[in-house]
């Protein structure tokens, strides 16, 4: 897969670089279209929500890089694309055990999001 020669460096967190692939530029262009024809202020709401997502994403690759690192997997990039995010590590770990904590990093990451968010929503 050749992720890094179609994709853009954005810059780097914890130090993993984090890229975005050319077919999200043209994906979020084309979805963010409808928007421009109704206001300024539908487009800039639209791009803030499509921002929100995309740092979601970073987050929740960034857990799975986090954890990969306390048990020596150095990862090389996380790269956004069409299907959301993917972290691309140097290998895999020896241990069974903590391969499944890596794996279980994002999602927790995600339930950790949604807890604040939901913690930001008053009834």
């Amino acid at each position: 897969m050749h992720m890094k020669k179609w994709s853009v460096r954005l810059g780097s967190v914890a130090g993993v670089e984090i890229r975005v692939h050319l077919t999200i530029v043209l994906l979020v262009a084309y979805l963010l279209r409808p928007f421009a024809a109704v206001s300024d202020r539908a487009l800039l709401l639209a791009a803030i929500s499509v921002a929100l997502f995309f740092l979601s994403i970073v987050l929740h690759e960034l857990a799975h890089a986090l954890v990969a690192r306390r048990f020596g997997v150095h990862t090389r990039s996380i790269v956004l694309w069409p299907l959301g995010g993917l972290a691309l590590f140097s290998h895999t770990p020896n241990r069974l055990r903590d391969d499944a904590l890596i794996a279980a990093a994002g999602p927790l990451a995600n339930l950790g999001m949604t807890v604040l968010a939901l913690g930001g929503v008053q009834r």
